[in-house]
């Protein structure tokens, strides 16, 4: 279980990544990277970006690439 504040940081963490790659990026990848620079593990750092694509915050291609999501329809406030 994580802290709301907890949740949002790693959510923006996330994003920053998806951000800062400049194109759409294997999930691996950025969870691998969100575990190496901020100490997040897998499992909650996957959890987290499910929850986001499925909000619409983030954008899965067919080739499952992940990307910054045009239409987020709900906020999630699902705690893990």
């Amino acid at each position: 279980m994580v802290s709301r504040q907890e949740y949002v940081d790693i959510r923006g963490q996330i994003l920053s990544i998806i951000e800062e790659s400049g194109s759409p990026i294997d999930p691996s990848r950025l969870l691998a990277r969100l575990r190496e620079e901020e100490g997040v593990s897998r499992e909650l750092g996957s959890a987290i970006l499910w929850e986001m694509i499925r909000a619409g915050y983030i954008d899965r291609s067919e080739d499952w690439l992940v990307s910054r999501g045009s239409h987020p329809w709900r906020e999630v406030e699902a705690h893990v």
